[in-house]
């Protein structure tokens, strides 16, 4: 089975939200994420998780890798949203720098669960 079948018949559909800044009414920075893919299909696998201390307080944090077809537009920093779970991404990689988007071409997302 090729790359491009194993997300297209495995893979979860998700959407991916993009962060925008602005400002409130008191002048602070502020972010918000809205929805710039709304169907995209990623094939998850679970990573590994860990601890570590940020702030004095210990946070959990648990990671995966995700898949995708090559040419989406997505960007370190978007959050894919799949199911109840949303995952920061923080780093998007094209192994082998393949794109010719043959059936071997992907794109791999590494994630980290967010808070709910």
């Amino acid at each position: 089975m090729s790359v491009e079948n194993t997300i297209r018949r495995m893979g979860a559909t998700a959407s991916t939200q993009r962060p925008t800044s602005g400002v409130d009414d008191y002048g602070a920075e502020t972010l918000t994420f809205s929805t710039s893919i709304s169907s995209l299909k990623v094939y998850l696998s679970s990573g590994n998780g860990g601890e570590s201390v940020r702030y004095g307080r210990l946070n959990n944090q648990y990671g995966a890798y995700g898949y995708v077809l090559p040419g989406q537009d997505i960007l370190e920093k978007d959050r894919v949203v799949i199911g109840s779970k949303t995952y920061e991404i923080t780093s998007v990689q094209t192994p082998n720098e393949r794109d010719s988007n043959d059936y071997l071409a992907f794109m791999v997302l590494v994630l980290n669960l967010t808070k709910p």
